[in-house]
């Protein structure tokens, strides 16, 4: 007996799903069949056409995969960037189409009359070509190959899962401060004081100081994440946020070039935030600009929010870019009792909705009061975590892992795939 269309589209459906890259041959089959339905009809005939009953055809559920820099079991939203090519596969595009091909050719023979046109267009949707990453990205987007490794599909993390610092299991279970500092790099003793306090921290540090690998590197050796304090145009004219600031006034071309230079200084950081900026990120179209750049190189941004008219989170969301918030500054007035007092502020915050984003900076009235506090963070049931992990929870992501892999500059050229086993993605604890 023949098999309807309907059925043989079931059939085909079921089978595709356990093919790699099948998700996105289904979704295209959906749009083959809608334009192949009228001339399936001719070309049956009429009573074929009533048995076939292709006039109505059930949507396709589509099974997001795993993101390949995230956990085992990635949020339920999953957001495009992440899904686009994936999880990392040995099976070529081409065997994925000999797999399909000799899984359904025993009921080829049963199909009735014009329905192989079909079949065979949803078939060779399978082998369609992976999209490669421009070879002028320092940082890749998530989960996309370089050029010329497709058929090997040899992939590096984006830079913020990349140099993410990595949080044990036990901390999403409780709610989560994140504390960032600014404006480091003018004073080698501030920043090795700094970077001796408990953390995992996140460390801003300005593009134009001097050693900045040395301190940046010391940074990260210490288990701290980092950050690049990107200067940009304060509201109060009278304040300079230093050389290279990105500023309302400047043509785009000089704009770009201002930013390239500033994310050029050194390595190793997950992302951005706004040094001043009280009048540059109220800007739409600049920081649209601006946060596209920071996306095609796999970074965050976090929006240090010098101004209630800030769009920079807004814009962050509406681009997917992994993005945060500022929730409490705690030294705006460097005094010992107010740092004390935004600090249960920032607890209050994180108590309530289950994260909060702190910003100080390098004080000595500010490192003495964290020198106090960070130790019992833990003992009063707050985790602290890297902006990594915040970033990624308010963006529907799933948590970094990518930082148990080797460290990495930005001239690495192609690793071979990582495991992304669920045992192999399971948190671990930092090394005392």
């Amino acid at each position: 007996m023949a098999l309807s269309v309907s059925e043989y589209i079931r059939r085909f459906t079921v089978r595709i799903r356990s093919v790699p890259g099948g998700a996105v041959a289904i979704l295209m089959g959906t749009a083959v069949i809608t334009t192949f339905s009228a001339v399936l009809i001719l070309s049956v005939g009429a009573d074929s056409a009533k048995s076939t009953n292709v006039q109505e055809i059930e949507p396709v559920a589509i099974t997001a995969v795993p993101d390949p820099g995230g956990s085992a079991d990635p949020p339920t939203a999953i957001p495009r960037t992440e899904m686009a090519l994936g999880s990392p596969s040995k099976t070529s595009p081409e065997r994925n189409h000999e797999s399909l091909t000799e899984t359904i050719s025993k009921e080829e023979s049963e199909l009735e009359p014009g329905a192989k046109l079909l079949v065979s267009a949803l078939v060779d949707s399978v082998a369609a070509p992976e999209p490669t990453l421009p070879s002028n990205l320092a940082h890749p987007p998530d989960s996309v190959a370089y050029p010329g490794e497709v058929s090997t599909n040899k992939i590096v993390p984006p830079a913020w899962r990349r140099f993410a610092v990595a949080i044990p299991e036990t901390a999403i279970a409780q709610p989560m401060v994140a504390l960032v500092i600014d404006d480091l790099g003018h004073n080698a003793a501030e920043v090795n004081r700094v970077t001796a306090l408990t953390g995992p921290l996140t460390l801003a540090f300005l593009p134009y100081v001097e050693n900045l690998s040395e301190s940046t590197e010391t940074a990260r050796t210490a288990g701290h994440e980092l950050l690049l304090h990107l200067p940009m145009e304060p509201e109060n004219q009278d304040q300079d946020p230093g050389p290279n600031a990105l500023v309302t006034s400047t043509s785009e071309t000089e704009l770009l070039r201002r930013l390239e230079w500033n994310l050029s200084r050194f390595e190793g950081y997950v992302g951005v935030n706004n040094h001043m900026g009280s009048r540059f990120t109220r800007e739409h179209d600049l920081m649209e600009s601006v946060l596209q750049i920071l996306h095609s190189r796999g970074l965050l941004f976090l929006d240090s929010r010098t101004t209630h008219l800030s769009v920079g989170a807004s814009v962050a969301k509406a681009i997917d870019l992994p993005t945060a918030e500022r929730d409490v500054f705690i030294d705006h007035i460097i005094d010992p009792v107010h740092v004390r007092s935004k600090l249960t502020e920032l607890e209050a915050v994180a108590a309530s909705r289950g994260h909060a984003v702190g910003i100080g900076h390098p004080h000595s009235v500010t490192v003495d009061e964290l020198v106090q506090w960070l130790p019992t963070l833990k003992s009063r049931g707050f985790s602290l975590v890297p902006i990594s992990t915040i970033a990624a929870l308010t963006s529907g992501r799933a948590l970094p892992a990518a930082a148990k892999l080797p460290y990495l500059s930005e001239s690495t050229p192609v690793l071979e795939p990582p495991d992304f086993s669920p045992q192999a993605l399971a948190p671990v604890a930092p090394a005392n």
